[in-house]
């Protein structure tokens, strides 16, 4: 999601307080909110990731965030007993307190990242949200609530001073002493009984029954909040008869005869892949075993069966709800009785039914995400190229020339059809190959060397029939990292796919294991705790990987640091594979066109509209909340413009994302009411002029440097440029597609080679339009107070000075001496601080060091020079900053800016600070912190640098912050790092960045040590590389199964 919408005016939630914990002796802090009941050292995160010790207090850091927000029915949670056919407003965060391997939601549950939420909101602005919309109710959702309970409580307490209704859809793993306060809020709960063993709770959900069963019937008889139960049912895990009849036995028998029970249909997903969809069958079974206990309202769930979707009288057998899906189609209740018999409904009823229907209404409050985030790499998505596996196939993966075109043309039709929303039979074309059984496929579809989408599957043998079609719609309409295909683009596609034969595990144990592999042939899949990743054989084929680094991309592709194939918890399988394809085939001549949403007239409507709600909220009036005479539509994004006759410049809003849709009219109504607030007595009430851009259906076109435009018409389409914070949109009538490009590209400074280019389709009422943002450096000079005092190193100056204390004591006297630079590690002083200590003392300090460092936060520009007076330890301590050195390195390099946001939260260099107040109080600091840079951008930046320097008086020490490698197990680490020092001793850098990208070895500050090797060496300094001292975390923790790097160096 881009934004350029000023934030709406919000608290800051960040470290908000939680409660249900306790302090223990130790230190640590014991959370009480669920059974798992985890203890935290400072700084540690709980299981469900989200809950925080920090500095010894509860912190809950998803407080006021959210994955986004959408307007659902309510029979989507699902409840069909609770006010049927209204609207609910659903919203989630991330994380989640069970570790589900069958997750559906795993996108928001799982992720690590709690600041990719995409929305914030506090609780009294979602409360009047969903009262503006009309809802009835709100959900606390996608990931489970309890583990957010103290922002669910506060927007329940919301919702009901609003006069809304409020639902928890959770898993009902929640402690006794903290579900008396989450229940009396929620007026309805779905709670998911995932199983019914304590076997398949462990085994699968990490988790265990007990205590949901005992969270159940609490809520179901203790409290007023309403109950339906959700049961996933999952072929060959929690399928069984006899498991499911004691279910339904243990809910008559404990909660009675009228909670409702929804059975519902698994889908392969997240790391339970290698099963079935649940059948009708399965799901038909269950519900008849259900009534015949004697539960009264069964249902099942994401499959189509009205009859058992809808709700019956079981006095009479009247049908009652008619529901088609989440569509209602006939409501016959009298109040809560059947309008038959009279007998009473258990649940929650209106007198009429809502008429939301089966709609899904994104909306926005206040909208702050990187739309770079979207971007990221899923499990389900695996690249691969489209040019055939040198190795020869096994027998079973034997597929004849004219097989091979067969299913070729099969794909290309498939694709064709997910793009115009078809569905085909593909029996008669594929033959007897629909039947052929296969491990695994995956549909690759690329424009040039630009990845357009790869998707499929690996695990128990299918028919190939049915596993092309649902690789190739995945791959076309749904890779989670990819702007679905449009028309417009098939003619430029090559397509191909990968069939793969069944997976076994590598018999070889620890580093042998890279023995075992046959780059070229076989595929890999890495199975450790709750991570997995794959890759197809071609991927080492393509990018002339070794074996071994073969290995280390699956790990990064499971999200495990590189060296884990080694370890022994690790589960490494092989598998065979062909793969082959080849252009795009139009074989029914289809128009690839693209196609507007709006036509010029509305779009003009919809300017029309914006322009007199601006007036209307400039004056206090009320202004006309939809354009009724225009096509409310999905759209990827909207550029709004407004001129004003005052104004010597246009002022712009823009919201766009390449995966989420949307809605047209709620979307730009809520930018027309930003705008309105940032433009208040900015003008006069007339003089407004609009201009519109309303864009949809996105194309990849590749990276800045490697990017194909043939079919770019810029009277239909805008061209978007990304890349990492920052993103430009540019449409014009008048030019061509380069020079269009050139334009976007000089909106922002973007990073050559690395960023990537779209293009949308653009509906405007302009003939030229663009925005643009990215992150602008704070240069005001400022002294920067302390930000990881009490994490990194003691916060009090007693227990400062204490710390450097135990760290020198037993060092002998040496004599200092004047170096070029040095490098020094910035972990905690715990850790690492005896390293760096010994390198400071050595070292004749000048008046000012210059410590160059990586930036360890996505705050400010990339390559920030600090623009601090003052460096405070504390409120009595703290040394000077050298201001004139850092203006002068920002005018005289290029990339650089001064910038205080970037060093705000950084630790890279504030760790050096205690020491440097121990061994030269006197010294002045300047500091850079860097993220990125080509070796190019590095040598160009180091040449300036150089003549900044040698244009002082007195050349300050040049310091390099860095750790070294992070998250091996110690051998494999001490290896790694080794392998990154060598062209450090050889003083190389474009070795050491070449080592570190081939051999995924994460030195944190390698773009700082190449910046300060090429400085020296356009100093033309001839330097020494002299290695002080060496030593892994593991030194200090004694745990040599997950260490991180440590060296001390001098460059005399």
């Amino acid at each position: 999601m881009i934004t350029g919408l000023p934030q709406v005016s919000n608290p800051s939630f960040a470290d908000y307080p939680g409660r249900y914990w306790t302090s223990q002796s130790d230190g640590r802090i014991h959370c009480r909110l669920c059974p798992r009941e985890c203890r935290l050292k400072p700084g540690d995160r709980g299981f469900c990731f989200v809950r925080v010790n920090r500095d010894g207090q509860m912190v809950l850091d998803t407080y006021g965030r959210s994955t986004g927000f959408c307007i659902d029915p309510i029979e989507k949670k699902p409840l069909n007993h609770f006010y049927p056919g209204t609207p609910v407003l659903s919203f989630g965060t991330a994380g989640c307190n069970l570790g589900c391997k069958f997750c559906q939601n795993w996108d928001s549950s799982k992720s690590r990242e709690v600041d990719r939420a995409s929305a914030a909101a506090s609780p009294d602005e979602i409360a009047a949200a969903a009262a503006e919309h009309g809802c009835r109710s709100v959900a606390f959702t996608y990931n489970d609530p309890v583990i957010w309970a103290e922002y669910a409580i506060d927007t329940a307490v919301s919702c009901h001073a609003l006069g809304l209704k409020t639902v928890a859809v959770t898993a009902g793993y929640i402690t006794p002493e903290a579900r008396g306060d989450f229940y009396e809020v929620m007026d309805a709960a779905n709670i998911d009984l995932k199983g019914f063993s304590e076997a398949f709770y462990y085994r699968l959900t990490g988790a265990h029954l007990d205590p949901v069963l005992d969270t159940i019937r609490y809520v179901c008889r203790e409290t007023d909040c309403w109950v339906e139960l959700t049961n996933l049912i999952i072929p060959h895990a929690n399928d069984s008869l006899d498991e499911l009849r004691q279910m339904c036995d243990w809910i008559l028998e404990n909660v009675g005869d009228s909670v409702p029970i929804h059975f519902t249909a698994f889908h392969p997903d997240y790391r339970l892949n290698d099963r079935p969809r649940t059948s009708l069958e399965t799901l038909v079974r269950a519900y008849d075993l259900a009534r015949q206990t004697g539960l009264k309202y069964v249902y099942v769930g994401n499959v189509h069966d009205v009859q058992r979707q809808s709700t019956s009288c079981p006095s009479c057998g009247e049908m009652l709800i008619r529901r088609d899906w989440h569509q209602i189609e006939s409501y016959t209740l009298d109040q809560n009785r059947c309008g038959k018999c009279q007998f009473t409904i258990a649940g929650f009823f209106d007198d009429r039914p809502g008429s939301w229907g089966q709609r899904r209404l994104p909306i926005q409050i206040n909208r702050i995400v990187n739309l770079t985030d979207q971007l990221e790499p899923e499990d389900q998505g695996m690249e691969t190229k489209a040019n055939e596996t040198a190795s020869a196939p096994s027998d079973d993966l034997f597929f004849t020339t004219d097989e091979r075109i067969r299913i070729h043309r099969v794909a290309c039709r498939l694709v064709t059809a997910a793009v115009f929303n078809e569905t085909i039979d593909v029996r008669d074309d594929l033959g007897d190959l629909a039947d052929r059984p296969i491990a695994g496929i995956f549909v690759t579809l690329r424009r040039g060397e630009t990845l357009r989408g790869c998707c499929g599957s690996l695990g128990s043998q299918v028919p190939l029939g049915h596993a092309i079609v649902e690789a190739a719609n995945r791959t076309a309409k749904h890779d989670p990292r990819m702007a679905p295909i449009a028309a417009v683009e098939l003619p430029h596609l090559t397509v191909s796919f990968s069939i793969l034969g069944p997976s076994r595990p590598i018999g070889a144990k620890g580093a042998a294991r890279a023995d075992a592999i046959e780059i070229g042939k076989q595929g890999l899949r890495i199975r450790m705790g709750k991570q997995a990743g794959l890759l197809l054989p071609v991927v080492a084929t393509e990018r002339n990987w070794n074996a071994e680094q073969f290995l280390d991309a699956v790990c990064t592709k499971a999200g495990l640091p590189p060296a884990s194939w080694q370890s022994r918890d690790a589960r490494i399988d092989v598998f065979d594979g062909i793969e082959f394809g080849g252009p795009y085939i139009n074989e029914e001549d289809r128009p690839c066109q693209d196609a507007s949403v709006l036509n010029p007239t509305e779009v003009q409507r919809l300017a029309d509209w914006v322009e007199a709600n601006l007036v209307a909220l400039h004056t206090g009036a009320t202004p006309c909340y939809y354009a009724s005479d225009v096509n409310d539509v999905s759209v990827l994004g909207i550029v709004l413009e407004v001129v004003h006759k005052q104004w010597p410049k246009s002022k712009s809003w823009t919201q766009f994302s390449l995966r989420d849709l949307l809605p047209l009219q709620s979307t730009l109504f809520q930018m027309t009411q930003n705008a309105a607030r940032s433009l208040v007595a900015e003008a006069t009430d007339d003089g407004w002029h609009v201009r519109l851009a309303i864009l949809s259906s996105a194309i990849h076109h590749g990276t800045d440097s490697q990017c194909e435009l043939s079919e770019i018409d810029c009277k239909r389409r805008a061209l978007v440029a990304l890349e990492n914070r920052r993103w430009s949109i540019c449409y014009d009538t008048s030019t061509d597609a380069v020079t269009l490009l050139q334009t976007t590209l000089a909106a922002e400074p973007f990073r050559k080679g690395v960023t990537q280019v779209y293009s949308v389709v653009c509906d405007s009422n302009a003939s030229a339009i663009a925005a643009s943002q990215g992150p602008k450096a704070i240069p005001t000079i400022s002294s920067r107070p302390a930000a990881v005092a009490g994490t990194f190193y003691a916060a009090s100056d007693k227990d400062r000075e204490q710390q450097v204390d135990e760290i020198i004591e037993g060092f002998d006297s040496v004599e200092k001496r004047p170096v070029a630079a040095a490098m020094v590690p910035h972990a905690g002083l715990r850790y690492s601080g005896r390293i760096a200590a010994e390198v400071w003392r050595r070292v004749e300090l000048p008046e000012t060091v210059l410590i160059i460092g990586p930036k360890h936060t996505a705050d400010g520009v990339d390559w920030a020079v600090a623009p601090h007076d003052q460096w405070q330890l504390s409120d009595s301590a703290s040394l000077r900053g050298d201001v004139e050195l850092a203006q002068r390195i920002a005018d005289g390099v290029s990339g650089m800016a001064l910038d205080a946001a970037a060093h705000r939260r950084e630790h890279g260099i504030e760790v050096q600070l205690p020491l440097l107040y121990r061994f030269a109080p006197q010294t002045k600091v300047a500091a850079i912190a860097m993220s990125g840079g080509s070796i190019q951008e590095l040598t160009d930046a180091a040449s300036e640098l150089a003549n900044c320097l040698q244009s002082m008086s007195k050349l300050p020490l040049l310091v390099i912050s860095s750790d070294m490698n992070h998250f091996a197990d110690d051998t494999e680490n001490r290896r790694r790092d080794r392998m990154a020092l060598d062209p450090l001793q050889r003083l190389d850098p474009e070795g050491l960045l070449k080592v570190c990208a081939e051999h995924n070895i994460s030195m944190c500050g390698q773009i700082p040590a190449a910046l300060v090797l090429l400085t020296l060496k356009a100093m033309k300094v001839q330097a020494r590389y002299t290695e002080i001292a060496y030593a892994t975390s593991a030194d200090v923790s004694g745990d040599k199964s997950r260490v991180v790097g440590y060296a001390g160096v001098l460059f005399e």
